[in-house]
Order: structure tokens, then C-alpha cells, then sequence
């Protein structure tokens, strides 16, 4: 797909029908190439945005590193090109050491994804093994009552079957979800007491370091305390959870910030 194509100034294989504007975002309503209909709701589906995400990617890609002009005695980059300002330097940076640190995660916690399905399954890779600092999985549970639970277990605990592994306890996500949730109120409501760590971080050498404090005075700044899980902002704040035998759940953001709580039931 050349960069015209992409952009919309080529001639689209199904023109659109009829389109829908709320103001803000255009949507252009019809049959896609797939022969599926586009409307609103599907237009705007992970799975799409994913799509356009990757097309867009695969175009920046086919770019060429620099543009150069040329002259008699040789040639010299065109620094105000706007292939330049596609993305800022600083950004660039932060997106390669948050490859480096995902790659890292993966490395110490034995998986092999750093999230899967996010929409339906929010916490995956990020329930963490206090006693063999492997991930926890998600299983689905069902009580002599005919109830159905979500309930996380270690990973190394059956990785052979019939043989018992890992020991370590199973944790409620209903549990996890209150322990995001509060840890997190937590921080918003003292504030204060995190500026003096958020400040330092912003002239921190570590790019990536700068920038999550950035953020997190963004996020903080007159937040209202959360009453249930939003799993977008979650994914943005949340390094992982840590569970421990004894109940404890360690609750650690992206910022470096580290929480405890208790879980007295067993």
C-alpha cells in the first residue's frame, strides 16, 4: 500500500455509503474489503485499531532512515524534513528502552508475552509469583455451588503434570482487582508525599524514567479516587502485582512505586 493509499487520496476499492459524524470523529459506514459492514462500534474494535496501527507502522517503515540533498561537492541531510518530526527524538528513546524493559520482564518472569487480550484478560503477565517470581495464569474455577470463579495460580505449580510444583497460594482476581484498586487510590490521595520522587525522576539520565513521572503527575494531578477497574488506564499504570504465601500482595506501578496490602483470607 503506497503512502497516497494510505492516506485516503487514492480510490478506495468500496466507496462508503453513507457516513456518521459525532462532532469529533468521522465514520465512514459500508462493506470493507472483507465484505463485513462497518459502522460506529466496529470501526472502532481493538482488532481494527490494531490493523490500522500496523498498516501505518508498515508505511513508516518503507521510509528511508534520512533524507539527503544533493550538490557538487557531495550531499548533506535535510535536517527540517518532515520525516524528522514524525516523532519526537525523546519519544524514540523511551519506546527503545520500554522494548528493552519488556524484554527483560519476559526474561526473569518465564513468559513469553508481555499481555495477551488485554480486553478480556487485563491482569495476564502481570500476577507475579513471590515465591519463584514466574507469572501466575488465569483458571476457571467452579464451587460446589454451581458458582463460576476467575481465580490466578502459579504457573510452575502443575508445569508437569501430576507432579506438584510451585506451592505457593492462589489469589481471588476480584482480590487483585481491590488491591489495584485501592493501592492505587492510595497514591492519589497522598499525593503530596510522592512529588519530591516524581520531581527527581523528571531529571533522571533514563529517559523512560522521566517520562513515566511525567505521566503520573499527570494522572494524579485532581484525579478522583477509581470505584472500579479501568482496564486502559490500568495497563498504563500498572507493572505487576506480587503475590506472597502469607497473603501479601505487593502492588507495583510503572513509576517504581511499591505497595503493600494484606489478604487475610486464605
Amino acid at each position: 500500500m503506497g503512502i497516497k493509499s494510505l492516506l485516503g487520496f487514492g480510490q478506495a476499492r468500496d466507496k462508503p455509503v453513507r457516513n456518521y459524524s459525532n462532532g469529533e470523529y468521522l465514520f465512514n459506514f459500508g462493506r470493507s474489503t472483507s465484505g463485513k459492514s462497518v459502522n460506529e462500534m466496529t470501526a472502532m474494535q481493538t482488532t481494527a485499531v490494531y490493523a490500522c496501527v500496523r498498516i501505518l507502522s508498515e508505511a513508516i517503515a518503507s521510509l528511508p532512515i534520512h533524507v539527503y540533498r544533493y550538490k557538487d561537492g557531495g550531499k548533506e541531510r535535510v535536517c527540517d524534513h518532515p520525516l524528522y518530526t514524525l516523532i519526537s527524538k525523546r519519544i524514540w528513546e523511551c519506546v527503545q528502552l520500554e522494548i528493552k524493559r519488556r524484554k527483560k520482564y519476559l526474561e526473569e518472569h518465564g513468559t513469553n508475552a508481555y499481555s495477551h487480550r488485554p480486553e478480556s484478560n487485563p491482569f495476564a503477565s502481570k500476577i507475579i509469583c513471590g515465591d519463584c517470581n514466574k507469572v501466575f495464569a488465569r483458571k476457571g474455577w467452579r464451587s460446589s455451588t454451581g458458582v463460576d470463579r476467575k481465580v490466578w495460580q502459579c504457573s510452575e505449580r502443575y508445569k508437569v503434570k501430576g507432579v506438584m510444583g510451585c506451592a505457593n497460594r492462589h489469589e481471588e482476581e476480584e482480590t487483585l482487582t481491590k488491591a489495584y484498586l485501592m493501592t492505587w487510590n492510595a497514591l492519589v490521595e497522598n499525593r503530596e508525599d510522592f512529588m519530591d520522587q516524581w520531581t527527581e525522576q523528571l531529571q533522571s539520565e533514563n529517559l523512560l524514567e522521566g517520562y513515566r513521572a511525567e505521566k503520573f503527575i499527570e494522572y494524579t494531578d485532581g484525579a478522583e479516587p477509581l470505584t472500579e477497574m479501568d482496564t486502559d488506564f490500568m495497563l498504563k499504570t500498572l507493572d505487576h502485582i506480587k503475590v506472597f504465601e502469607d497473603g501479601t500482595l505487593l502492588v507495583v506501578f510503572l513509576d517504581g512505586t511499591e505497595i503493600e496490602c494484606k489478604n487475610e483470607e486464605k
